[in-house]
This record gives structure tokens, C-alpha cells and sequence, in this order.
């Protein structure tokens, strides 16, 4: 494995433990906590439930990631395609109107579709 696809997964593994720690601030830096708060108990606590699970989830990637680097092997396979199924989703799922014509949140999607985008590859090229 090259030096620059070792050097991309140091950085995506401290990039998806930064983003499991940052899902936790999400409703309070996206405003959610009114539409959390209208929501039937069990939706909320779905909701953060999934939270915390896709943040441990993103823990462990990074965890390995750290760990085991170039040797990640098929583990990074499965990594890669966790990210191509998110840009999947970042790209047909999500309704454009939530970003079109918003500065700010334009900026983000492209950002979160671009760094989902490279760990998909990186991960698959392991």
C-alpha cells in the first residue's frame, strides 16, 4: 500500500472518530432541539439511540483503522463501501432543499460529499 493511501487513513480515522464525537452536538449546532423536542418519546429516543450507535460505529472504524492501518485488508473493503452507500444516501436521499440556495449548507454538502466520497475510495483501495 502507497505511503499517501497510509498517510489518508491515519487522517480518515481521526476524521470519523472526530465525526462520532461531533454527533453529539449536532442538535444543538443544527438547531434540532425544538423538532427533537415535538417528537414522540420513542421517535427522540430512536433518534438518539441511532445517534450514539452510528458515533460508536464510527469510533470503532477509526479505532481499527489506527490500529491495524495498512494491514486493514477486507475490514477496510467493508469501511469503503460504508461510506459509498453514505454518499448513496448524501446523494439521492436527502431532499436538495435542504442545502440548495444556502450558502452555509451548501458549502457543508459538498464538503461532507467529497470527504465521504475519498474515504469510500481510500478504504477500497486497501
Amino acid at each position: 500500500m502507497s505511503h499517501l493511501v497510509n498517510d489518508l487513513l491515519y487522517f480518515f480515522a481521526v476524521a470519523q472518530i472526530g465525526i462520532g464525537c461531533l454527533m453529539f452536538a449536532l442538535p444543538r449546532l443544527l438547531d434540532w432541539r425544538p423538532a427533537l423536542e415535538a417528537m414522540p418519546t420513542l421517535l427522540r429516543e430512536v433518534y438518539y439511540v441511532h445517534a450514539f450507535f452510528l458515533s460508536f460505529t464510527l469510533w470503532i472504524f477509526g479505532g481499527l483503522t489506527l490500529a491495524y492501518g495498512d494491514a486493514i485488508g477486507p475490514l477496510g473493503i467493508g469501511i469503503g463501501l460504508f461510506w459509498a452507500a453514505r454518499v448513496v444516501v448524501q446523494l439521492f436521499y436527502y431532499d436538495s432543499s435542504h442545502w440548495r440556495g444556502k450558502r452555509r449548507e451548501t458549502v457543508i454538502h459538498f464538503i461532507l460529499l467529497g470527504l465521504y466520497g475519498a474515504m469510500s475510495v481510500t478504504y477500497l483501495m486497501t
